[in-house]
């Protein structure tokens, strides 16, 4: 969405082709505005339309949707078109199943065509498997789950290395750090612990790392209950650093939307 970036570059061995909506020193907030907010909806059918053209040129063997509701509807008209390429569906919606669906219903047929046409669906979860059974995938889900490198996340560092990144981020003495990463959206919550940080002592502090099209509704939100100061925007912090500041936190801190949710949903299943 960055006007700046080519709309054709090669990174590594992957040709990566940008498509929709630019602007000028665009920001994550600016996903939620007029005229990027549109490249959601169009991406469906230009994405299909476009991936067709690269097709008659490189002959693909395969066409890769991660997750349904983002791209499986382009998936699957490219699918319609070239039904002999391979595709491949992987699951991983953090949203429930049915915000999803009822996200969908403009484009139903479409959108169940997305789980009906793939030759393999992987998904991270026997949970997402069973959606897309329902959903009329007719052969059997594969599941691989999202991994974690163990090693690199409790490798130890040296406490100069530490106390220099506490430092940085003025963490005193007797200071509790909360930390979170994640994509800053509503599903993950991330207003709700800066809006419980008024009922905290003042020595809790929280670090927010990662963006989001929530970013400035966040800072809003810390600015309005009074604890600016105490929430640091740490923005995208790379996979090699993040250990070290979990390591110089204390509390971590991930809520979930989703999770409430599904569980609200089982709990009025079982009422009289």
């Amino acid at each position: 969405f960055d006007s700046a970036l080519p709309k054709r570059e090669r990174i590594g061995n992957v040709l990566v082709h940008r498509i929709g909506f630019t602007a000028e020193r665009s920001t994550m907030a600016d996903l939620q505005r007029f005229p990027l907010k549109l490249n959601k909806y169009l991406y469906q059918i230009v994405a299909s339309l476009y991936a067709f053209q690269l097709h008659a040129k490189y002959r693909y063997d395969g066409v890769w949707a991660m997750m349904a509701h983002a791209v499986g509807i382009a998936a699957a008209i490219f699918k319609l078109m070239a039904p002999s390429v391979t595709y491949i569906l992987t699951l991983q919606e953090g949203d429930p199943p049915e915000y999803i669906e009822r996200l969908a219903r403009p484009v139903w047929p479409l959108f169940r065509y997305a789980f009906r046409s793939p030759d393999v669906v992987q998904v991270i979860s026997t949970f997402l498997g069973r959606w897309a059974k329902r959903m009329g995938y007719p052969g059997r889900p594969l599941v691989v789950p999202n991994a974690v490198n163990a090693k690199h996340f409790s490798q130890t560092y040296a406490p100069a290395e530490l106390d220099a990144l506490k430092q940085k981020l003025g963490k005193k003495k007797d200071d509790v750090f909360l930390i979170t990463t994640s994509r800053l959206v509503h599903k993950n919550a991330v207003d709700d612990v800066i809006r419980a940080l008024p009922k905290l002592p003042k020595k809790v502090r929280f670090l927010v790392l990662g963006i989001g099209p929530d970013e400035q509704m966040l800072h809003d939100i810390a600015k309005r209950e009074g604890v600016s100061e105490r929430v640091q925007f740490l923005g995208q912090i790379g996979h090699t650093e993040l250990p070290r500041y979990l390591k110089i936190s204390d509390i971590f801190v991930r809520p979930s939307r989703a999770g409430l949710f599904q569980k609200t949903r089982r709990m009025r299943s079982r009422l009289p």
